[in-house]
């Protein structure tokens, strides 16, 4: 094998099919049982828990929108094999680039771990 002209993702499946309708129809049920989720929390929870039932609200909320974010807006695609990959969502369509998607991703799973740190003493 000559190393010139070696192409190890020659017969590669570069469009997963599969995999990309299963994560986007997976939104078809993420968001009800967060809705459902949200509705426990503002009407069902007792009024003991006071405001520790806002801080849920707010990290089912970040959640909500990371879950969104991840299978509709950026959808991205990974190589196991080497850290790499890229978006294949809405967002996408839209000609925003990965970079930028990439950086929302982050900040969207930051904002949801801080709620979970700051409050979960």
């Amino acid at each position: 094998m000559n190393a010139s002209t070696f192409e190890p993702f020659r017969d590669f499946v570069d469009d997963p099919p599969t995999y990309l309708l299963v994560t986007h129809l997976s939104c078809i049920y993420s968001v009800p049982v967060f809705a459902a989720a949200v509705y426990c929390i503002i009407y069902a929870s007792p009024p003991l828990m006071g405001t520790m039932k806002w801080i849920q609200l707010i990290q089912v909320t970040w959640s909500c929108a990371l879950e969104v974010y991840l299978t509709i807006g950026a959808t991205p695609v990974l190589y196991v094999a080497i850290p790499g990959g890229y978006t294949r969502g809405f967002l996408g369509l839209l000609g925003i680039s990965t970079k930028i998607q990439a950086f929302v991703a982050v900040l969207l799973m930051h904002c949801r771990n801080y709620v979970r740190q700051v409050y979960s003493a």
